[in-house]
């Protein structure tokens, strides 16, 4: 890539992004388009749709992880109704919700970077 950007003259050559993450972060929100996009044209929209409710879950996860953010007892509580609630999505979808965690992490990943 670099060979190429170098025969560019300067003034031709196209925006590099600002940060090292731009590159990570397209891939992530284009695998998480490219996923839903598949889940919704194959009829997985149970599927789908749970990955959007997972997500905040794993978000929350990611902020005590990567932020080290604490949440507070009524935080807690909050989290494990939400997590109650999406577990019994899960379970009433009858199938393993790897399209959901792949919508879910992929979109909270995004969001760290």
């Amino acid at each position: 890539m670099a060979d190429v950007l170098a025969a560019v003259p300067e003034h031709d050559r196209p925006m590099l992004p600002a940060f090292p993450g731009a590159r990570a972060s397209a891939v992530l929100i284009a695998v998480n388009w490219f996923i839903y996009i598949i889940a919704v044209q194959t009829g997985r929209i149970f599927q789908a749709s749970l990955g959007y409710y997972i997500n905040p879950l794993i978000f929350v996860v990611a902020g005590m992880v990567f932020f080290g953010e604490r949440l507070s007892a009524g935080q807690r509580h909050a989290v494990v109704l939400a997590a109650v609630g999406v577990l019994v999505l899960t379970v009433s979808g009858g199938e393993f919700p790897w399209i959901a965690l792949t919508l879910g992490t992929s979109f909270a990943f995004y969001g760290v970077i």
